[in-house]
């Protein structure tokens, strides 16, 4: 139900108008909120490519028969477990 100024006064039944002040701090909050999601998915973007990344020049390693400190032997686990994180699409 709307007053006679325009404003919500009822939805439902239920009286909104204690929560009619803080209308700006909910915006802020969402504003906040929004802006986390943001960063969050720019960051797990990054970390997937990063992850990707690792995963090719493991990848290479194998390929030249690279040796030293990590040999294959220690390689094609790592190799393995980084197709199991979830959500990954494995066709490369």
């Amino acid at each position: 139900m709307r007053a006679r100024a325009g404003e919500i006064e009822q939805a439902y039944g239920f009286d909104l108008s204690p929560i009619v002040p803080r209308a700006e701090e909910f915006k802020s909050l969402a504003e906040v909120v929004r802006n986390e999601r943001k960063a969050f998915k720019v960051a797990r973007e990054r970390l997937t490519l990063l992850r990707r990344g690792i995963v090719k020049m493991i990848d290479m390693g194998i390929d030249k028969g690279v040796s030293g400190a990590i040999g294959a032997a220690c390689i094609r686990p790592i190799r393995r477990s980084s197709n199991s994180f979830p959500g990954q699409n494995h066709a490369r």
